[in-house]
């Protein structure tokens, strides 16, 4: 595995585990971080630790889970299996309590000295809400 790859792994591995320092430790300054379905976009490093907090609060548990690395040009694409139980009200949405799994993809852009600049985030919001006991 490449070098970028390896700091988006052990990004993965941070959030999984709530060690939001470790994330922000691998993120540039002024990283953005854009949740494509949702509209969101988190800018600077203590606002994408932050954002990704949020997914903390509304899924206690939730974790990425079978991740495939694509590496080139300075960009690690990464597709995944999200998974999670709402814990919590999430944005809009009331706790009901649902379980989510569904496939998501990030696309992660890095500088040469391996920090991460910028991640888009692309994931089915339908299935998540339909899931989650939100959608018919």
């Amino acid at each position: 595995m490449s070098t970028h790859t390896d700091r988006v792994q052990a990004v993965i591995e941070a959030f999984n585990n709530h060690e939001y320092e470790t994330v922000g430790a691998a993120l540039a300054d002024d990283s953005t971080w854009v949740d494509i379905p949702a509209g969101t976009i988190a800018e600077g490093r203590d606002d994408v630790v932050e954002y990704l907090k949020s997914w903390h609060a509304g899924f206690s548990n939730a974790r990425i889970t079978d991740p495939t690395f694509i590496a080139q040009d300075g960009k690690v694409a990464v597709q995944f299996v999200g998974r999670g139980t709402q814990s919590a009200e999430f944005g809009p949405f009331p706790n009901k309590g649902g379980d989510f799994e569904l496939t998501a993809v990030q696309v992660y852009s890095l500088d040469e000295s391996g920090q991460i600049t910028h991640v888009d985030l692309y994931y089915d919001t339908m299935t998540m809400l339909t899931q989650l006991g939100h959608m018919g």
